[in-house]
């Protein structure tokens, strides 16, 4: 892969916030090689695109304690970032979510090994050490390319990331753990080969064998696109009115929601939010749509479903379990 050289801070010295990185990203879908690169932000919170913001995030702890909180255009759920955590991000030609996952995954896990380290992936797409989860990953489809994002703890305040984000119960009790902090890892407590740069700097040599620097032009387009990560309006969601939610932890796939508004026995909405990776918003949107009008019981749910590939839209969800979701 092609590392991309970006300056770590602003003209006027202060450090960029986390939007900058994701404007990159979307900025660099562009040629046809794979593209990689390494950024650290001060404490910040990362929504997944479908998450609801209030039941994943202390927000009151957040405002006490000047924590940034970000929602990505990627699914996949909350995180925490800090400057003793690296932020990896991958772009490659659009492939399936399966393969852009498995082929960046594969060569992640390859290079912490080389290090010595011992990294398995989750069925979540997460890298754990040991057991422990040290990586969460998302991924994001834009403009013909394949976005992988996500965190590489070295030694990250567990404390705070503890405080900032709260998980639903159901997704904890669906990973059979107590609490964020049990789940969790630093990368320092088995890296013997030095700090934080140092294991930066073997991170890249073993995943890139070139690069190239962005130009004062590049920044200028990618302040552009950062803007919009920041209107208050991205964080607004205009949900339908509903008659019920239902939602459910599934193994491999992870927390789904339902709010469903039916009328006369029929669904006229649905809306799904949760931690799930997707092909796409359009597709989700998309397949939202395609169950309005559909009679409110587990037979013709089921029946409508098999007209479509719901495993290629939510990523490995089966279309029973879609249709069990909703009307259970």
């Amino acid at each position: 892969m092609t590392y991309v050289e970006i300056p770590d801070n602003r003209p006027d010295g202060r450090t960029r916030r986390l939007a900058f990185y994701l404007a990159a990203e979307e900025y660099l879908c562009r040629g046809s090689e794979p593209l990689f690169f390494i950024w650290n932000v001060t404490s910040t919170v990362i929504i997944g695109r479908n998450q609801i913001l209030e039941k994943e995030v202390n927000t009151a702890y957040c405002r006490e304690h000047n924590i940034d909180i970000i929602r990505r255009k990627s699914g996949g759920g909350a995180v925490f970032a800090d400057m003793n955590n690296l932020m990896c991000s991958c772009i490659c030609p659009q492939t399936s979510v399966h393969q852009a996952f498995s082929t960046y995954l594969d060569q992640m896990r390859d290079a912490l090994k080389e290090m010595g380290l011992n990294v398995e992936k989750s069925d979540r797409n997460d890298l754990l050490l040991d057991g422990y989860k040290i990586s969460g990953n998302a991924y994001y489809g834009h403009a013909g390319h394949s976005i992988i994002h996500g965190t590489m703890l070295f030694d990250t305040d567990i404390e705070t990331m503890t405080h900032a984000l709260t998980p639903t119960k159901e997704k904890l009790e669906g990973k059979g753990v107590g609490s964020v902090r049990s789940r969790v890892t630093n990368i320092k407590d088995y890296y013997r080969h030095g700090g934080l740069e140092d294991f930066k700097r073997h991170l890249r040599s073993a995943l890139c064998d070139k690069s190239f620097e962005l130009t004062c032009a590049d920044i200028g387009q990618i302040e552009k696109i950062e803007q919009g990560y920041y209107s208050n309006t991205y964080f607004l969601r205009n949900n339908p009115p509903f008659t019920d939610i239902r939602k459910k932890y599934i193994p491999g796939i992870g927390n789904i929601e339902a709010a469903i508004d039916v009328k006369q026995g029929k669904i006229a909405s649905v809306v799904f939010s949760g931690d799930f990776f997707y092909s796409s918003m359009e597709d989700v949107k998309m397949l939202q749509d395609y169950l309005k009008g559909v009679d409110f019981c587990p037979k013709e749910i089921e029946k409508r479903l098999a007209g479509i590939q719901v495993q290629d839209i939510i990523s490995n969800l089966q279309p029973k379990e879609l249709s069990e979701l909703i009307s259970i």
